[in-house]
């Protein structure tokens, strides 16, 4: 069993942010606060992340900082 959070990866740009989006909500359902500081992301508990979970949050870190902007 795999610790990702987004279940099927599509591609394109308008996928790529509705991966974001998806992940984002998953995180935030999961218990995690997801927010923009500065030019990055704080997420806590960080603590709790799981390897797959980083790896993700990685991936898709543009898409979040631009999602995170608009919901401010």
């Amino acid at each position: 069993m795999t610790d990702c959070v987004t279940p099927m990866k599509q591609t394109g740009l308008d996928s790529r942010m509705a991966n974001a989006l998806y992940l984002l909500t998953e995180l935030r359902r999961r218990g995690y606060t997801v927010a923009r500081q500065d030019d990055g992301l704080t997420i806590s508990p960080r603590s709790r992340l799981t390897e797959g979970e980083r790896d993700e949050l990685k991936e898709y870190k543009p898409e979040l900082m631009v999602l995170l902007f608009e919901g401010q």
